[in-house]
């Protein structure tokens, strides 16, 4: 559960709890978790790789990817911080004139970008004041059309409480020891929620307080080259029907017509 927006007023330097009475009214509470400041990233930026890999037919084929870095401020009074990034990716398809009936349209397709590999990171044992070149994602170029028009990545950086971040580090321990984050964990992970009656019970799950700035980059074709990036509805091949989402953007899975507030920003701007 996300508790965001005018939910409750949020501000650093002030301790959260969360509460939750069931039915039964058995009462179930958080350890108070102090919500660090915000700290602003300095950069993002992309690199392109190919990696070969084996198919299921054996043959040697050549994925590509899109990875994203960023620099950011890690100390601070020599105090250091934690952090975990979360991403997501938007991308614009703008229909043809399919019909002289219909006015073509331009979709947004917005979609998490979720990494079987946690992004965490502790500044304690860092030396120097900024965490440079560090990988907080990667995504596949495929299908390659989805990168022709303008294709937004936005990289939130949460600072995080010390015993949030060796939650999620534990979290990380034991999906790479399991194989993914999303795999059934072998034992119970704990947390800091307990039952207010019965203290001895064991509650799975960890209430996180955390302080995010937003920064974003973004890609068009010509960002990608050498790397020859489909344009799926060019008007120069006919029929231009030949894909149900050129006369249809909206049978794209995820998308809708709502431009994203952000689409007008610069490279690496926040909010």
């Amino acid at each position: 559960y996300l508790f965001e927006g005018s939910v409750l007023e949020r501000v650093p330097g002030r301790s959260y709890y969360l509460e939750i009475q069931l039915p039964d009214e058995s009462i179930y509470r958080s350890i108070p978790q102090t919500m660090p400041e915000v700290v602003k990233p300095n950069k993002l930026y992309f690199e392109l790789e190919e990696i070969e890999e084996i198919s299921d037919l054996e043959n040697i084929i050549i994925k590509r990817y899109l990875n994203l870095y960023i620099n950011t401020p890690v100390l601070k009074d020599n105090q250091g911080y934690h952090f975990i990034w979360r991403m997501d990716h938007a991308y614009s398809f703008a229909e043809l004139q399919c019909s002289p009936l219909k006015t073509p349209l331009t979709c947004y397709i917005t979609r998490k970008l979720i990494n079987d590999n946690l992004k965490i990171f502790s500044s304690e044992d860092l030396s120097g004041g900024e965490l440079r070149d560090f990988r907080v994602g990667s995504i596949a170029i495929l299908p390659n059309w989805e990168f022709f028009e303008k294709h937004f990545f936005n990289v939130a950086q949460h600072s995080i409480t010390k015993e949030a971040y060796i939650y999620w580090e534990t979290v990380k321990k034991v999906a790479q020891s399991t194989g993914s984050i999303f795999d059934t964990p072998p034992g119970p992970i704990n947390g800091n929620i307990y039952n207010v009656n019965d203290p001895d019970e064991r509650v799975l799950g960890f209430f996180e307080v955390s302080a995010v700035d937003t920064i974003r980059t973004y890609t068009f074709a010509a960002d990608l080259e050498p790397l020859a990036i489909e344009d799926r509805c060019s008007p120069l091949v006919w029929p231009p029907w030949r894909f149900p989402e050129c006369c249809n953007c909206l049978v794209i899975p995820d998308s809708h017509l709502q431009r994203p507030e952000y689409w007008g920003f610069l490279r690496e701007e926040h909010r």
